[in-house]
């Protein structure tokens, strides 16, 4: 059984850690007319994270270890299962 924190058990989501493959949602689409987005690709990646820092953002690498220049905020990304 894997050791998870009281926080990680209760939210229900796995701490997000250096090298696991991530997913980041595109926010530029909620603006969008719900009809025109129904059908909408609204997560891209998969990317490796490079590094987690203590402010809840991540710095993302493709996966040929293409730099993502710009951090990504926590709440846009989701674990992706290799």
């Amino acid at each position: 059984m894997q050791n998870y924190t009281n926080e990680e058990y209760i939210s229900g989501k796995k701490r997000i850690e250096d090298d696991d493959w991530v997913l980041v949602y595109d926010s530029n689409e909620d603006n969008q007319q719900q009809s025109m987005r129904k059908f909408a690709k609204r997560w891209f990646g998969s990317y490796v994270v490079t590094s987690a820092n203590d402010n809840a953002t991540y710095h993302l690498a493709e996966l040929d270890d293409t730099r993502i220049a710009m951090p990504i905020v926590g709440k846009r990304i989701k674990d992706f299962k290799k």
